[in-house]
């Protein structure tokens, strides 16, 4: 009996318990603390930055790494998030001045914010061009609650060039780009060629294979994973030096909005930089404009001309 009378008054006194710690909860969520008590505050979870990580164009054209007249104004960013922190690279293509000239800038992993509990967000930075202009570029937006949909946001634009002045705002909507993944291959014509290998008007055959999502490597010999970094390697005709190379663990490959550039090691020792451009959001091909060749004897500048090779993936 003693036994059983212990067990009932553990039994009654739990559920006593219970009950009182139910009435201070539902007190305090629903009047906001009961008495003198301190309310009770929920915060938000934090949203996670690594939903907006990746490629995405925010209005217009894709921006090219080389500026034609025929470009078309648009703009392009590449985010990479380190914890709910977010860094930027990001490229805008627009007009100035009374001739409607073609601007270009570029804002290699210079862009940064911070997302907030709400998911908010602004990246902004201050990029120096000499002494006589400075271009200022602000982006802020709210991270999609799904990897991939949509977000909306605003911009501002602000630079001061010799004969190129204007501040620059607006709203977009922005489109996921798929991530720079696959192999790329292509024929293209030599149109400038600095370095003696090659003639001008030499056709040349690329095959490059490409993941985005890499470390990003200094010329110091540190590493940064990242999503905007790119490896992979390159297969290459019409170049007497050298048919292969490498993604190189000295030099960066990235995506910066929509241009990109990869640097290769190639099997004559001599390094390639590979410059280009994404061309649609499903990154199906890409535009090569230029190579760029140190060491070896093939060592030079190879421009395609206004025409860049177009590189699809098979």
């Amino acid at each position: 009996m003693e036994g059983r009378r212990y067990s009932i008054g553990v039994r009654n006194h739990s559920g006593v318990l219970r009950l009182m710690a139910g009435a201070a909860i539902c007190c305090a969520v629903l009047l906001g603390g009961c008495g003198t008590g301190v309310p009770v505050v929920v915060t938000p979870p934090v949203a996670p930055a690594s939903k907006i990580a990746g490629n995405w164009l925010l209005f217009g054209a894709f921006p090219k790494a080389v500026e034609s007249p025929t470009t078309q104004p648009g703009m392009a960013i590449s985010f990479d998030a380190v914890g709910n922190n977010l860094v930027a690279s990001a490229a805008i293509s627009t007009t100035c001045g009374a001739m409607g000239l073609s601007f270009g800038a570029r804002f290699g992993a210079a862009v940064t914010g911070t997302v907030a509990s709400d998911g908010s967000f602004t990246v902004s930075s201050l990029n120096p061009g000499g002494t006589t202009n400075i271009t200022t570029l602000s982006v802020s937006g709210n991270v999609p609650t799904t990897a991939g949909a949509s977000w909306s946001g605003t911009y501002a634009l602000v630079a001061s060039e010799p004969g190129c002045s204007f501040s620059q705002t607006g709203l977009f909507t922005a489109t996921a780009v798929q991530d720079v993944n696959g192999t790329y291959a292509g024929t293209g014509t030599v149109l400038v060629a600095s370095g003696t290998a090659i003639p001008a008007n030499t056709p040349v055959t690329v095959s490059v294979a490409l993941q985005q999502g890499a470390p990003l490597y200094t010329p110091f010999g540190t590493t940064t994973s990242s999503r905007v970094g790119l490896k992979g390697s390159i297969q290459i005709s019409g170049f007497s030096c050298f048919s292969k190379g490498n993604s190189s663990t000295s030099a960066a490959s990235e995506v910066v909005g929509g241009p990109l550039s990869a640097n290769f090691v190639m099997d004559d020792g001599s390094t390639l930089m590979m410059v280009g451009s994404i061309d649609d959001v499903a990154t199906s091909r890409l535009d090569v404009d230029f190579f760029q060749v140190n060491g070896g004897s093939c060592s030079g500048f190879y421009s395609f001309g206004i025409n860049p090779m177009v590189v699809q993936r098979q």
